[in-house]
């Protein structure tokens, strides 16, 4: 399977921050994916973009119905192109609510641009596990 195929099969992932030094783990939806890159958006006033600003260090993990799972870990970077944020707005209804009360300048879109992707079975007692880097 295409790892980027489980993220678009699976577009709500477990998305992890450090808070305090702790784990934060929160259900995030992916907004969408262009050219390998897997984006998302969240309001400023939001403990996620706190958390991201503090410490840009993330994880995100994707499970599919055949336990096949895809876990990335990288740095975010912030987006501050116009047409790609106009793009997540238009493709996250849940947000566009809450824009649309606070305005757009608390609006946020952002992508991990360096990292890895793991790929395994979780069904498995020794996974093979299959590791991609990127930047």
């Amino acid at each position: 399977m295409n790892p980027i195929n489980i993220f678009r099969e699976n577009p709500v992932v477990f998305f992890s921050t450090v808070r305090d030094g702790v784990p934060k783990v929160r259900p995030l939806t992916i907004n969408f994916i262009e050219d390998g890159d897997i984006y998302f958006s969240t309001l400023k006033d939001k403990e996620l973009y706190e958390d991201l600003l503090v410490n840009p260090h993330v994880e995100f993990t994707a499970i599919a119905d055949d336990l096949v799972t895809a876990r990335v870990s990288g740095i975010v970077e912030f987006v501050d192109n116009p047409d790609l944020i106009q793009k997540a707005l238009e493709s996250n209804l849940i947000l566009q609510h809450f824009v649309k009360d606070s305005g757009s300048d608390n609006y946020v879109v952002f992508y991990v641009s360096e990292g890895e992707l793991d790929i395994f079975q979780m069904d498995r007692l020794d996974p093979d596990i299959r590791r991609i880097y990127f930047h």
